[in-house]
C-alpha cells in the first residue's frame, strides 16, 4: 500500500512539473490596443463612484459625509480652544468715556480669578495686596511718595467711566497688545484686557514705570 501511495505522489509531482513547464513556455497573451482603450475608459467610469483611501475603497458620498463630520468636529474643537474676545462698547462725550464690555467666544471654566502678578517696578515697593474670587489688586509706592495701582478683574458685567475733560485718551499698542491710555493732571492710566480679565494700571509715577509694569503683565498673558 505504501508503494502504491508513493507511486501516486511521484506521478502527481511529475504532472505538476510538466504543467508548470508548459505554462512557462506558452506565449504571453495580450489584448489589442483598441480593447485596452475601451477597458481603461470603463474602469475609469467605474472608479468615479469610489475614492481610494489607503487600501480601502469608500463610496464618494460616504467620504463626503465623513469629511463634513470631521470639519464640524474640528470647528467645535477650535471654538472650545478659541481665546475669548471682549467687545468694547464705548459711549464718548465731552465729559466722560462710558465703557462696557461684551464677551464673545469661549470662557474659562472657573469662577475664581487666576491672578496675574506683575513685576514690581524699580524703586517701588508693595504697600498693599488684596485678592478675592473676582478681583486682584496691588498698590505700589516709592520713597518720593509716587504711587502705582494695579487692578485685575473679571470683564463680564464690568463697566468703566473715564474722565474725558482735558484728558488725552487714545488707543495704542504696547508690546504687541492693544491698550487704552489716558493722561490727566499728572495721572496716567493704561487699560487693556485678555478676553477674560480687565487690567487697569494707573498712578502718578513715571509713565515708563507704569508702562513697564503693563508690559510685565502682557508678557504673562
Amino acid at each position: 500500500m505504501s508503494k502504491l501511495s508513493d507511486a501516486f505522489v511521484d506521478a502527481y509531482a511529475g504532472e505538476m512539473a510538466d504543467l508548470d513547464a508548459r505554462v512557462s513556455a506558452a506565449p504571453k497573451h495580450t489584448f489589442s490596443a483598441g480593447f485596452e482603450h475601451k477597458m481603461k475608459a470603463a474602469f475609469k467610469a467605474a472608479e468615479h463612484r469610489y475614492v481610494r483611501v489607503s487600501h480601502f475603497r469608500i463610496r464618494r458620498a460616504v467620504l463626503i459625509a465623513i469629511l463634513i463630520a470631521l470639519l464640524v468636529i474640528s470647528s467645535l474643537t477650535a471654538l472650545a480652544l478659541m481665546k475669548p474676545e471682549l467687545i468694547y462698547i464705548i459711549k464718548k462725550n465731552s465729559v466722560a468715556w462710558d465703557i462696557h464690555f461684551k464677551q464673545e467666544g469661549a470662557t474659562k471654566d472657573t469662577d475664581k480669578i487666576e491672578c496675574v502678578k506683575p513685576e514690581t517696578p524699580k524703586e517701588f515697593s508693595i504697600t498693599n495686596e488684596q485678592k478675592t474670587d473676582e478681583s486682584y489688586s496691588i498698590k505700589y509706592k516709592n520713597e518720593e511718595g509716587k504711587f502705582i495701582n494695579y487692578y485685575q478683574i473679571f470683564a463680564e458685567g464690568t463697566g468703566y467711566v473715564i474722565d474725558a475733560e482735558k484728558n488725552n485718551i487714545h488707543k495704542t499698542v504696547i508690546d504687541g497688545h492693544k491698550v487704552l491710555v489716558s493722561k490727566k493732571d499728572g495721572m496716567y492710566q493704561i487699560f487693556f484686557d485678555d478676553g477674560v480679565y480687565l487690567y487697569d494700571i494707573n498712578g502718578n509715577g513715571d509713565y515708563d514705570a507704569i508702562k513697564n509694569l503693563a508690559i510685565s503683565v502682557i508678557d504673562k498673558l
